[in-house]
């Protein structure tokens, strides 16, 4: 299944949290999952599971974690 990838922005406690976002790219109601990173934050091995999930038919949202002891984008 073909998805969409996006980054969204959101303001939690005066810090700026990132926020990766896969989906189904054919329009429709599909089920979501909460997916937490492992300590590493958003590598490539994260974002790849959170799009194989994706291509199943899940809307998954991972955020990134560390957001107020790390600067945004960060991969330890």
């Amino acid at each position: 299944m073909q998805i969409t990838q996006r980054n969204v922005e959101l303001r939690v406690d005066e810090s700026l949290m990132r926020v990766y976002v896969a989906a189904p790219k054919p329009p429709g109601k599909y089920p979501g999952i909460l997916f937490y990173s492992d300590i590493y934050q958003l590598g490539g091995a994260m974002t790849r599971l959170v799009n194989y999930l994706a291509g199943f038919g899940y809307v998954v949202a991972a955020p990134e974690i560390f957001h107020r002891l790390e600067p945004v984008g960060s991969v330890i």
